[in-house]
């Protein structure tokens, strides 16, 4: 039996001020907070024993530097870690780093509503694709 363990970035300011389109954004920090709730799930892998025959994190510096601190607080794996673009979050094409608001119209939400699961931005990707996308790369593994 496999155990699968998902985990997501801890915050960022992107992620916190939520004026702007996130998508991939790969270049974008932890916040301090964010650092923080990072710290605190090593600190619960930790108190838990939980340890990892594999792990695997996308590129961004965000995952990278959420994944760093979590290995900071616990010995997690003794394998090293695997980099993946394949996890790499949707991506937002176009849309990326702009504001919601100018993006995210009331004629434009109710284009994305009606078929949200094949809606893409320009430039980007839809949530099928992103689905197909871990699917393959689950399978791999």
């Amino acid at each position: 039996m496999i155990e699968l363990y998902l985990l997501r970035h801890a915050e960022t300011d992107f992620n916190a001020n939520n004026q702007f389109i996130g998508g991939r954004s790969n270049h974008i920090p932890l916040s301090e907070l964010g650092k923080q709730q990072a710290k605190q799930v090593g600190e619960q892998f930790r108190e838990d024993k939980i340890k990892f025959e594999k792990v695997f994190c996308s590129p961004s510096i965000r995952t990278k530097e959420t994944l760093g601190i979590i290995l900071g607080e616990t010995s997690l794996t003794d394998s090293p870690i695997e980099y993946s673009d394949e996890l790499q979050e949707l991506s937002q094409g176009e849309w990326e780093e702009r504001l919601r608001n100018e993006i995210y119209t009331p004629e434009r939400l109710s284009e994305i509503n009606a078929n949200q699961w094949n809606f893409k931005a320009p430039g980007g990707k839809s949530q099928k694709e992103v689905e197909e996308r871990m699917l393959c790369f689950l399978n791999k593994i």
